[in-house]
């Protein structure tokens, strides 16, 4: 289709030009304006009930087959000639889409933002508790973080979204949605919206890449491509956090600091007052896993009732992979090796969007060739005021960390 040259135009339209071409000669001149139309790809849509009638009675008969699309080809074919090769595109910000009041939008609108595109319906299962959450999300990170979220309707699934968009519109109302809500489509088959075909591509899913049932969510970064559940989770908890703590480079102390424990509920490191303590990234899944995790046990067996010793462990994704689990895998990965120190949510421990307990350990203790971490296990060693007093590589085992940790007991 994008090799042609499309004319949009409405039946109505088509008929009113139709019978002005066909005043003078209703016979020869008729016939050369519809096939002239249709060599060119001119494509109609019934908007108009009288507009029907003329197209079938007088353009069917001259064709013999001619091309007459519902509303929703209709407004899919036109959204397709203002839009990319979803196999060639890059970002949904070369996409263009209509709002549900059917204005049209530039998706560039959302750059810098982080998104959620995702398919609604107002009569599934999942509607309530999804609408509810989705509604949750945008009101706690979208000032915060710039979050938005995209949601379009659409009806390919049991049929559960019948509405027009006046009856959507109410719906959400209803419900004092405040997100954006874009016309309805179709997200799978050949009539499906070239950002919806564009999502599929970029990222498929299991069994084939179509979107199985309403309610499926695409996370989309600032720069317009896919992330991961996991990475959405992570940089929103990391604006949460920010909002609780100081900034990194005047402070002076960890207890200034709020961080989340692994199951979800937030701690002030102040709790840590009088404690020395290590503070190391770890993963379930790197070469030096087994060992660090075998000695900070016994570190911590060793030392945590004789000397108050603690150890805060930060789960972090960024080496390699190497810590791929959700909390419950990371919870039973420990509870395997009968881990009994303190583990805390999975953190970026560089970048922009690295923890800032993170950020005020680097900025306190700088490392060789560079401030950033490493690699996994890499160890701070954090005194009884909350300073941290010395840094340790990943090559170095927790049990050599004993005669460092004297000096502060």
């Amino acid at each position: 289709m994008v090799n042609f040259r499309v004319t949009i135009t409405t039946e109505k339209a088509f008929a009113d030009e139709f019978r002005t071409k066909t005043k003078s000669d209703p016979g020869n001149t008729a016939c050369n304006f519809v096939r002239s139309s249709f060599r060119s790809c001119c494509y109609i849509s019934h908007d108009h009930a009288y507009g029907f009638r003329a197209f079938s009675r007088l353009v069917v008969p001259i064709l013999g087959n001619a091309v007459c699309l519902s509303r929703a080809q209709f407004n899919t074919v036109k959204m397709a000639s203002n839009n990319p090769d979803y196999k060639s595109a890059t970002s949904i910000h070369e996409f263009t889409v209509k709002k549900i009041k059917g204005e049209e939008v530039k998706l560039d609108v959302y750059k810098g933002h982080v998104c959620i595109i995702v398919n609604v319906a107002s009569q599934c299962g999942l509607t309530a508790n999804n609408y509810k959450q989705l509604n949750e999300l945008y009101e706690q990170y979208a000032e915060s973080k710039g979050l938005r979220i995209l949601a379009f309707p659409c009806n390919q699934f049991a049929g559960q979204e019948p509405g027009n968009p006046e009856e959507i519109v109410c719906f959400a109302a209803d419900r004092k949605v405040k997100f954006d809500l874009f016309e309805k489509v179709d997200v799978n088959g050949d009539d499906a919206s070239p950002l919806w075909k564009f999502l599929k591509h970029k990222q498929g899913g299991a069994l084939g890449n179509f979107i199985k049932w309403n309610f499926t969510k695409f996370i989309i970064d600032k720069n317009g491509v896919r992330l991961n559940a996991t990475d959405l989770m992570l940089i929103l908890s990391t604006s949460k956090m920010a909002s609780n703590n100081p900034d990194y480079k005047s402070a002076t102390s960890i207890h200034e600091f709020t961080v989340k424990k692994l199951k979800g509920e937030e701690v002030k490191l102040d709790v840590y007052k009088g404690h020395v303590c290590i503070i190391v990234n770890v993963a379930s899944q790197c070469g030096l896993t087994a060992n660090n995790y075998k000695q900070l046990n016994e570190l911590y067996e060793q030392y945590a009732e004789s000397k108050g010793l603690r150890i805060l462990a930060f789960p972090c994704n960024q080496f390699a992979g190497q810590e791929p689990g959700n909390p419950e895998d990371i919870v039973c990965f420990a509870a395997d090796r009968k881990v009994k120190f303190d583990l805390f949510e999975k953190v970026d421990v560089n970048g922009d969007n690295a923890s800032p307990l993170w950020k005020f350990l680097k900025h306190k203790q700088g490392g060789t060739l560079g401030n950033f971490i490493k690699w996994n296990f890499t160890k701070f060693i954090i005194d009884k005021n909350g300073v941290p007093v010395e840094r340790h590589g990943p090559n170095v085992d927790p049990v050599n960390l004993v005669k460092s940790l004297e000096k502060y007991w």
